[in-house]
């Protein structure tokens, strides 16, 4: 299941990038010639910029790609790098659940009402917020699955680890 949620989060990711990529560079050839693209800036920043963060934060933990302090962590006997782990682990997890959860609600009155964005294009921003919730969500399933392994005694370094 994990493979198949990484997946897609990496291909949808590297898609909403290249999106980016085209969109920044067709406004900037757009402006030059003063005909640019409409609210451009704005489906940028409030659509495609959510969508690369929350998207691939999951997955760049999963990896151990996140910052990590372990300023005490090499002091500590191998035994007790568990408990610190899970500790901080189910921190993160109930951090990252109560983002999912205001997100969840955020949603829920931007759909309510009909949000829309300010920009001339006004459009909805229910959909924004719904990428919050799910990458909120993905980034909670990944600190399950190390606070289970941990409590299963399955002490792994980070595969970023350096």
């Amino acid at each position: 299941m994990f493979a198949l949620i990484d997946r897609a989060c990496r291909l949808l990711t590297a898609a909403v990038t290249f999106a980016t990529m085209l969109l920044i560079v067709a406004d900037a050839t757009g402006r030059s010639l003063r005909i640019p693209i409409a609210g451009a800036v704005e489906i940028i920043e409030e659509y495609l910029m959510v969508a690369i963060v929350f998207l691939a934060m999951g997955f760049a933990y999963g990896e151990g790609r996140h910052i990590r302090i372990e300023l005490f962590e090499r002091w500590l006997p191998w035994i007790g790098r568990a408990p610190v782990r899970m500790g901080v682990a189910a921190v993160s997890l109930v951090y990252f659940a109560l983002i999912a959860w205001q997100g969840l609600g955020q949603t829920r009155e931007a759909l309510a009402i009909d949000k829309r964005s300010a920009s001339e294009l006004a459009y909805p921003m229910a959909p924004a917020y719904a990428l919050v919730v799910v990458g909120s969500l993905i980034m909670c399933l990944w600190l399950l699955r190390d606070i289970v392994a941990l409590a299963r005694g399955e002490v792994r370094e980070p595969e970023g680890h350096m």
